[in-house]
């Protein structure tokens, strides 16, 4: 290989280095911590700190009619004493994590006004509402820094073709 060759293999991979850097790592981290924070609501915990539970599962007399589907005709009688997952029902809350990305760096948010709510355990409801009981699903955690940052080195080796 000549100097010349050397010199724009090199220019090549800085390229390919700020490019990862800047756009393509936030995009596999935000995706890593995504896939992660939709494992909490099935574990319902987050990273193995289980939810606070509700009170419609405390009882297990507690019956209750839901209506669901697209023209709300399906009805079914469901115990919701311990069979019924925390945060799960329509699926809203665990589908309505995205995320955006900013040059070297990805924000994970809930586009829901509730979640919010529910993540740090705010006011809810309305008028004088009540305190949410905090249900933490998106946020900092050693086990998500971990995945990460094993993500992320599984990528880096693919850029330098190792």
């Amino acid at each position: 290989m000549t100097p010349e060759q050397f010199q724009i293999q090199l220019k090549n991979l800085s390229k390919r280095v700020q490019t990862f850097l800047k756009d393509d790592a936030p995009q596999y981290a935000a995706n890593s911590a995504i896939e992660h924070f939709k494992d909490n609501f099935m574990k319902e915990g987050f990273f193995g700190t289980r939810w606070k539970n509700v009170k419609r599962r405390e009882d297990p007399k507690n019956f209750k009619t839901i209506t669901r589907g697209i023209n709300k005709g399906t009805v079914r009688a469901i115990n919701n004493a311990g069979k019924a997952k925390i945060l799960t029902g329509t699926s809203n809350l665990k589908n309505s994590i995205h995320y955006r990305t900013e040059p070297g760096a990805a924000i994970v948010y809930s586009d829901t006004e509730y979640g919010k709510a529910h993540n740090e355990g705010l006011k809810a409801g309305r008028g004088k509402g009540f305190i949410m009981p905090k249900r933490q699903f998106i946020g900092n955690h050693p086990t998500l820094t971990k995945a990460i940052r094993e993500e992320l080195e599984k990528r880096v080796k693919q850029v330098f073709g190792s």
